[in-house]
């Protein structure tokens, strides 16, 4: 008879980068109706906002690139750079070349994505690379984009009409055309009802 596996402890988490995300999740369960993998239980929602890079760091170093969420969004730029820099000099201690590239590559993008006031130049200065050199670093920047826009919409939305439906905010963060985001936009501005937004995010057919 062969002996029994050790089984390691597994902690399911779900990331929230801001507390009104985590406020809007409904829990997620796990279980398995089959019996063969013994799961049950709920995920883990961690919050990082209720941490300081420190204490992430101190949970796992190659969290590293999730760091930008850890310091408020109005942070002093002075601060904000020297933490920066600190960031990148780690991702570059913890990874060869290329995987190194693309952790910087991401933590530009959680920069740009957390702290609106910053600009690609200055970001730059700080990790001391540019974002555009690569094609990964070029498709990072307008996904980043694209989800900027896509937060605004829906944050027009909640402050004009309160809550908004979970189905236009998963149709809204579908969205991949800049042309319409920025249509959208207008209309979240616009709009008299959520009704009539909802009508302009989903067009009749002809």
């Amino acid at each position: 008879m062969r002996p029994a596996r050790s089984c390691s402890a597994v902690l399911p988490a779900i990331i929230f980068t801001e507390r009104s995300f985590g406020s809007r999740a409904l829990p997620f369960d796990i279980g398995d109706s089959t019996g063969a993998y013994r799961l049950q239980g709920r995920f883990r929602e961690i919050v990082l906002e209720d941490y300081t890079d420190a204490q992430l760091l101190a949970l796992d170093p190659r969290l590293v690139v999730l760091a930008p969420y850890t310091l408020p969004a109005n942070t002093d730029k002075d601060e904000l750079s020297r933490k920066a820099h600190d960031w990148g000099g780690l991702v570059r201690s913890l990874y060869v070349e290329e995987q190194s590239r693309d952790q910087v590559d991401l933590l530009a993008l959680f920069l740009l994505n957390r702290f609106r006031q910053l600009t690609r130049e200055e970001v730059v200065a700080m990790l001391n690379f540019d974002l555009a050199d690569t094609v990964a670093g070029q498709d990072i920047l307008k996904l980043g984009i694209l989800q900027t826009v896509r937060e605004d919409v829906i944050e027009v939305l909640e402050v004009r009409f309160g809550r908004v439906p979970s189905e236009i905010i998963a149709a809204v963060q579908g969205l991949v055309d800049p042309s319409q985001l920025k249509a959208l936009h207008k209309q979240a501005v616009l709009a008299k009802s959520i009704d009539e937004f909802e009508e302009a995010l989903h067009p009749p057919r002809s």
